[in-house]
């Protein structure tokens, strides 16, 4: 009879024990492996060559284009009079600190270097810091120098050859490059041209006569500078034609009458009442 060292019940008990130890434990490593072989690929994956490379690439051409948007928007027009968001200036000037002054709106005509326009705005950048405004019926004309840029707000005066009109300026502003946008003030520099008695006595004629033929249009201006000169029937006449303007002849009416009264005050001449 053979002899066995274990039961056969303990046997086939041992066996399996040993079984499911076995199993347990490649089981656990089967898992620990495939964790680990998760986790590693997530670092190799993290790290992988190249990578880090083309995320430095993508930042810093964001970046640029970031810088890009930046420096054309403060370069470019803000919304404004004449002109709209992202418009490019018709005129802008370099100041010594860097910064610019940057004109947006309507372009208006050139001749011989001199721009004339209206409805516009001037601006510094990158403050975007509103300057100065003039609307349609502001009319300027824009002159570049050597080391500054004046601009002239004009009227419209009968001043010349058969009484034809020329340019005269009202308010001046100059633009150098050590400009202080915080001092940009407009300098009052209206001056009406002196007329002599027979000047006026040929205005107040043809005057009347254009009254009497109800043509109103020109001798508005005529008057004014009849008055200007200090007399007395002109500003007369003057007055007694306000109820007969209407339309178009009604604003220039009241445009020349502001200038007239305005030059009045600052200059403190004793003059004719419009």
């Amino acid at each position: 009879m053979k002899s066995e060292r274990f039961p056969k019940s303990h046997k086939s008990l041992f066996h399996d024990l040993y079984f499911s130890r076995f199993f347990g434990v490649y089981i656990f490593l089967a898992i620990s492996f495939g964790i680990t072989t998760v986790i590693f690929s997530g670092e190799v994956k993290a790290e992988q060559p190249g990578d880090k490379g083309k995320n430095k690439i993508v930042d810093e051409t964001k970046t640029e284009i970031q810088k890009v948007d930046q420096k054309t928007r403060i370069a470019n027009c803000p919304a404004g009079i004449g002109a709209s968001e992202g418009d490019e200036p018709f005129l802008s000037w370099k100041l010594d600190d860097g910064s610019k002054i940057i004109f947006c709106g309507y372009p208006g005509e050139k001749t011989k270097g001199v721009i004339f326009t209206s409805e516009y705005e001037i601006f510094h950048v990158p403050s975007i810091k509103l300057l100065v405004r003039f609307g349609a019926l502001d009319d300027t004309k824009i002159e570049q120098k050597h080391d500054s840029i004046q601009v002239d707000q004009i009227v419209h005066l009968p001043t010349g050859k058969n009484w034809s009109l020329e340019l005269h300026p009202r308010y001046r502003y100059v633009i150098n490059r050590r400009l202080e946008i915080d001092h940009f003030d407009e300098k009052y520099v209206f001056i009406p041209p002196v007329w002599s008695q027979r000047k006026i006595d040929e205005a107040l004629a043809i005057c009347r006569k254009q009254i009497s033929q109800h043509d109103l249009e020109q001798i508005i201006r005529i008057l004014a500078m009849a008055a200007f000169n200090g007399s007395e029937e002109a500003a007369k006449l003057f007055r007694e034609i306000q109820n007969q303007v209407d339309g178009a002849i009604a604003e220039d009416y009241t445009e020349t009458r502001d200038l007239y009264k305005e030059y009045q005050k600052k200059s403190a001449k004793k003059l004719p009442d419009l």
